[in-house]
């Protein structure tokens, strides 16, 4: 008796980027067959993006763990990736189903800064906290305001440093760039104000006309067209 499987629909369609450690998905349909025949459950199978990741292309990413529950009901533990949508395939003996667009990966997420401000000569790394930011390097960019960072550094799937530009704003929004996908924490990061502490030349003549020299910090790592007032 010839049964077409079909799958129809799955439950938990998003998992964290490190899905495997987070968890399963259910996939339902029908004709997974009356007792265990092994099934196979991918993610990606036939239809992956191209220029993506050699897992991700042809025949997808193997679930870690796909389990028989029914005729019409398997549990599978999706192995890491990517956030954009992908298709779900399902092999039962020599059939094959497949459903696309069903399945994605949680996108990027900057819940905070480990420092919210930083010196307005730029140089110095500020932590971006978050979620879902790769199991490995992918290559992401951050950047303040308009700014891209001078450099970015993958740590975790929770933690990415940026270099800051220099800068003088304040309540920049921060956001990195993963894999396409985008992050934004908004009015999250400010430069350091501009401060002095001393000056050289301390007096002057009446008639003015003679340079003081003001000593202190942040104010700017170019001519930003500063004014300066006496009194």
């Amino acid at each position: 008796d010839f049964r077409m499987q079909g799958v129809s629909s799955i439950r938990m369609g998003n998992l964290p980027a490190v899905a495997g450690a987070a968890g399963s998905v259910t996939i339902h349909g029908k004709n997974f067959a009356l007792v265990d025949s092994s099934p196979a459950a991918r993610i990606g199978g036939g239809g992956a993006t191209a220029g993506h990741y050699a897992t991700h292309i042809g025949g997808g990413t193997a679930c870690e763990v796909t389990s028989w529950v029914s005729d019409t009901s398997l549990v599978a533990r999706a192995a890491r990736g990517l956030s954009f949508p992908y298709p779900l395939a399902v092999t039962v003996g020599l059939q094959v189903s497949t459903v696309t667009d069903v399945f994605s990966y949680n996108k990027p997420f900057i819940a905070a800064l480990g420092d919210p401000n930083g010196p307005a000569s730029g140089g110095a790394s500020i932590t971006l906290i978050g979620e879902n930011m790769g199991w490995l390097h992918m290559t992401p960019s951050a950047r303040t305001g308009g700014s891209g960072c001078e450099a970015t550094d993958w740590l975790s799937d929770s933690t990415v440093l940026c270099k800051l530009h220099h800068g003088t704003s304040r309540g920049l929004s921060v956001a990195v760039t993963i894999d396409n996908e985008v992050a934004t924490l908004a009015d999250a990061f400010s430069y350091n104000v501009a401060y002095f502490d001393s000056t050289v030349f301390a007096n002057g003549p009446t008639t003015g006309g003679a340079d003081v020299t003001i000593i202190g910090a942040s104010f700017g790592a170019m001519q930003l067209s500063t004014r300066q007032r006496v009194g």
